[in-house]
């Protein structure tokens, strides 16, 4: 119980209000866990970064640089301002291969939720052509088929039965 509760207490995303409550800010805090959501028959998978070990607040740590570029672009000191573009632009040297590799994650998270796709739309293809030709049954046919089968399993039955009944005294 403590642990669901210390998940449901962290939050991804801090918003930051203003004294009238509208949303003046938000901070990416990061994840601890994977969330998974179904996208398909038996098939789960999670459709965001990998967050084990911290992986997501290097991501936290990007989106913040980004929002001091915003900050310092609007800055009106010149000397201010090209030293923040500087100190960005280094952050953002140094996340580029980080970068690199989650778009990479991504697009095989995309590649296999399109896989479960073709296989799903395969498989209620099938579904539905089975379901036709069910329906589609000429139940006179059905029914003269179901009385040959029925009867020569009956046969079979009696032709069992016979041959149980005999025992040596019977050739004596």
């Amino acid at each position: 119980m403590i642990v669901i509760l210390s998940l449901l207490a962290a939050k991804l995303f801090l918003d930051h209000r203003d004294s009238e409550g509208n949303i003046i800010d938000v901070t990416y805090t990061g994840s601890q866990s994977n969330s998974q959501i179904h996208v398909g028959k038996d098939t789960k998978i999670s459709p965001f970064l990998n967050a084990q070990g911290g992986n997501t607040a290097e991501f936290a740590e990007l989106l913040d640089s980004m929002v001091e570029l915003r900050n310092g672009l609007g800055h009106d000191d010149h000397q201010y301002m090209a030293q923040a573009v500087q100190d960005v632009e280094r952050n953002l040297i140094n996340f580029d291969d980080k970068i690199v590799d989650d778009m990479g994650e991504l697009s095989a998270i995309m590649v296999r939720m399109d896989t479960v796709r073709a296989h799903d739309e395969d498989y209620h293809i099938a579904l539905d052509q089975r379901l036709a030709n069910d329906l589609d049954v000429d139940m006179s046919n059905a029914i003269m088929r179901l009385t040959q089968i029925s009867t020569a399993y009956q046969a079979a039955m009696q032709v069992g039965a016979n041959l149980l009944n005999t025992s040596l005294l019977n050739y004596l």
